[in-house]
C-alpha cells in the first residue's frame, strides 16, 4: 500500500515537472507565456486515452499518435497565434 503511494506520488510529480519544464523552456525560448500549455496537454492525454479505449489502437502506437498530434496542434498555435 506504502510503496503504491509513493510510486504514484512520483508519477505525478515527473508529470508536473514535466509540465514546468516544458513551460519554462517555452518562455524561455519565444518570450511569450503560452497559457495554453495545460490544455495541450490534456489533450495529448485525452486522445491518447480516446486512441486506446475508443479505437483500439494498441498502448504502444496510441501515445506517439497523439504526441504527434499535439506537436501538429503546438505548431499551428505558434504559426497563427504567436506570429
Amino acid at each position: 500500500m506504502l510503496l503504491g503511494t509513493i510510486i504514484y506520488g512520483l508519477l505525478n510529480s515527473a508529470i508536473l515537472a514535466l509540465m514546468a519544464i516544458g513551460f519554462n523552456l517555452t518562455f524561455g525560448i519565444s518570450g511569450v507565456a503560452n497559457f495554453a500549455y495545460g490544455a495541450m496537454y490534456i489533450f495529448s492525454a485525452y486522445l491518447s486515452w480516446m486512441l486506446f479505449h475508443l479505437v483500439d489502437l494498441p498502448y504502444w502506437l496510441a501515445v506517439p499518435v497523439s504526441i504527434a498530434a499535439t506537436m501538429a496542434l503546438g505548431a499551428l498555435m505558434y504559426q497563427f497565434v504567436l506570429l
